[in-house]
């Protein structure tokens, strides 16, 4: 699995599944496989193998499958229970009511478990998440990337390492993103900020 999604997803698979034949369970002399499974029927050690599978081949596309659904489908799983649309909905009332047009991990954990505190790991594990299906959701919706605008307090700007993050998750889902990552940040922050004042138009009209 690509590295940078494993904040995402975690799950521990047997390899070389062939990439063809992750639906063929049957045994010697059973009957013949009907077709193959759609990547929502697959378990999550079959897709982990098909993912590792494309990337020790060098491949995207496979007979049956396809290495963005495949990761879609791993991150809907590991964000299973979060409402994506709802986080962006949050990132963007949050970020119209800043000078800045920013957010912080803080005030989204805050916004999202009201009457939670913000404390340890923890929180920055359910944040992480929370930002994986705001991702996933933004990808299936063609919006820009609104995590962009999520940094962290001290100094209010996004660290390299989530920008790096960023930028190899939504290029694993298979969008076709700019190959310099401070160019593609920079460009999804424009686009997440100009969203932000056109959700607020919408809101106030």
């Amino acid at each position: 699995m690509n590295r940078n999604l494993h904040q995402y997803a975690r799950f521990k698979a047997p390899r070389h599944i062939p990439l063809s034949h992750a639906n063929d369970n049957n045994p010697p002399g059973g009957s013949p496989p009907k077709g193959p499974r759609p990547v929502e029927k697959l378990t999550d050690a079959e897709l982990m193998t098909l993912e590792g599978n494309f990337v020790e081949k060098g491949v995207t596309v496979s007979r049956h499958y396809a290495l963005k659904d495949v990761r879609r489908e791993l991150l809907r799983r590991a964000t299973k229970g979060i409402d994506g649309g709802e986080v962006v909905r949050h990132i963007l009332e949050l970020a119209a009511k800043s000078s800045d047009c920013l957010t912080t991990y803080g005030a989204l954990f805050m916004k999202l478990w009201p009457s939670e505190e913000f404390v340890g790991n923890g929180s920055v594990g359910r944040v992480m998440k929370a930002l994986g299906a705001a991702i996933l959701y933004g990808v299936q919706h063609g919006l820009p990337c609104v995590t962009t605008l999520v940094v962290q307090a001290n100094g209010r700007r996004l660290s390299e390492r989530a920008a790096a993050n960023i930028h190899a998750t939504v290029k694993g889902l298979g969008v076709d993103v700019a190959d310099d990552i401070e160019d593609y940040i920079l460009a999804e922050t424009l686009a997440a900020m100009d969203l932000v004042d056109r959700s607020a138009m919408q809101a106030t009209a």
